[in-house]
């Protein structure tokens, strides 16, 4: 049986594999543990047979990690809309004692979050706070319910109890340590000399979803009643009701389709009157799809998809705009050394250079997409790409998948661990002493999401060479 298992920690800024009991052990007794070798190959990981003989053996001494491995939670439970609606909460719902007790006991404390008297590492904003204490949720909610869909995967998948308890400790601690990631990220972008704090979405009112979807110039129902119009009329006649701007207008454009297209007349006389709230503009719209959908009939299809979007935004129930005011930056050069851009296959070093080091600029911009490459610029997505959803909707029902738009919820759980955030790198040990520095301790580590931190991501293969390289040197 298992007796031991092994875990990666840091000591003395090193990277130090330590070994610990999991149980009482006797004396004289063997002791083994789980190498915890991860492989992405299926056809590796069944040739990898295991002849330990042990009762629980797995029966390979790999562990297979494809592209789904872990994901099982986070695929049912914390999906493009869960996360879409996770950051909207986080910008709408305040910050409670609850929310600030579970950030404490994860260990986000003044490094992660900031402190208000430290200057360097400032307090980021309370709806910060809160989209990492609702992320937290789900992430408590993964490490109880991953075990179960371990121990239910198909043969030689199969993972035992302990093992599936294990591997849903380690997938809990890498979701903590890419929180911190996109934590640190944000707090680069919003710390920048007069950027926006503000929250990212913000709330329609009743009014502004009336103005949206029927009583604004560019509103959903007139831009789809002239657009029907486009494609039933004759050049001219269309140019006039796509024109209208008034209720004199509209009428006017109406009276010149009255005999030919009463359909479309009975609806441009319908689109000029102005209505009384979100809920009354749903109600309109739902008119104006009956009256598509007459209209498709009786021109032997057109209008069938015109009518189906309609429908969509008439069943939206929760409606939000993106915040635009974040403003982009260009960060000061970036240090680094030229042994450790070469081993990434970085930089073109074939240049003469008086120092031994290169040159790179992080970059943000509130239309760019975020990013990190060594050949060209460190691209660091703004909190305004991150964070921020088109100036649409989010439904409560299944219309709001069509009406959704791009959240930083998803870098905040993912597997984006090769991040450069502000310079340094995270330090469990600094964040449990609320001291609101940061210090670095060597590089930050991607578990393999086997519970026992035995191996890593591939991106971490380089810490080998570059340690055998410098012992070459001395």
């Amino acid at each position: 049986m298992l007796a031991m298992q092994a875990v990666v920690v840091i000591a003395g800024n090193r990277l130090t594999v330590a070994l610990y009991t999991i149980r009482q052990v006797a004396a004289g007794e063997e002791l083994t543990f789980d190498y915890s070798c991860v492989t992405e190959s299926e056809d590796e990981f069944k040739q990898a047979y295991c002849m330990c003989s042990t009762r629980h053996c797995r029966g390979s001494f790999l562990y297979y990690t494809g592209s789904k491995a872990y994901m099982q939670v986070m695929e049912a439970k914390h999906t493009f809309l869960d996360r879409q609606v996770l950051l909207l909460r986080s910008c709408s719902e305040p910050l409670t004692a609850a929310d600030r007790a579970c950030l404490h006991q994860a260990g986000l404390r003044g490094s992660a979050l900031g402190r208000a008297d430290v200057d360097i590492n400032p307090k980021v904003p309370v709806w910060l706070q809160k989209w990492a204490a609702l992320t937290l949720e789900f992430v408590a909610l993964e490490r109880q319910l991953l075990p179960l869909e371990l121990q239910a995967l198909p043969p030689p998948l199969t993972q035992s109890p302990q093992d599936s308890v294990a591997a849903s400790v380690g997938v809990e601690l890498n979701r903590l340590q890419n929180i911190c990631i996109s934590l640190d990220k944000a707090k680069y972008c919003l710390n920048q000399p007069g950027q926006n704090r503000e929250a990212p979405l913000a709330m329609l009112s009743n009014a502004q979803v009336a103005e949206q979807l029927w009583n604004g110039d560019k509103s959903v129902a007139k831009r789809a009643v002239k657009a029907a119009a486009a494609a039933m009329l004759d050049e001219q006649d269309a140019a006039t009701v796509a024109a209208a701007t008034t209720a004199a207008e509209y009428g006017g454009a109406a009276a010149l389709v009255q005999y030919s297209h009463p359909v479309l007349a009975a609806m441009l006389n319908q689109v000029c009157a102005q209505v009384e709230g979100a809920a009354a503009a749903r109600i309109a719209l739902k008119r104006l799809v009956s009256q598509l959908r007459e209209l498709d009939v009786l021109m032997g299809g057109g209008h069938t998809c015109a009518a189906d979007i309609l429908h969509l935004y008439a069943a939206t129930q929760v409606w939000f705009a993106a915040n635009r005011n974040y403003t982009s930056f260009s960060s000061p050069p970036l240090q680094l050394h030229e042994d450790l851009i070469s081993l990434h296959g970085g930089l073109d070093t074939s240049g003469a250079h008086d120092s031994k080091c290169n040159k790179l600029k992080r970059t943000s911009s509130s239309s760019g997409s975020g990013g990190c490459q060594l050949k060209g610029h460190i691209t660091a997505t703004s909190a305004a790409t991150t964070a921020a959803a088109p100036t649409a909707t989010v439904a409560a029902t299944a219309a709001a998948a069509a009406t959704g738009g791009a959240t930083a919820a998803a870098a905040a759980t993912g597997a984006d661990g090769a991040s450069i955030s502000d310079g340094t790198q995270h330090d469990p040990d600094h964040d449990s002493a609320d001291d609101g520095t940061r210090t670095a301790k060597g590089p930050s580590r991607q578990s393999s999401g086997q519970g026992d931190g035995g191996s890593f991501v591939p991106a971490w293969q380089p810490m080998k060479d570059i340690s055998r390289k410098i012992l070459e040197k001395r």
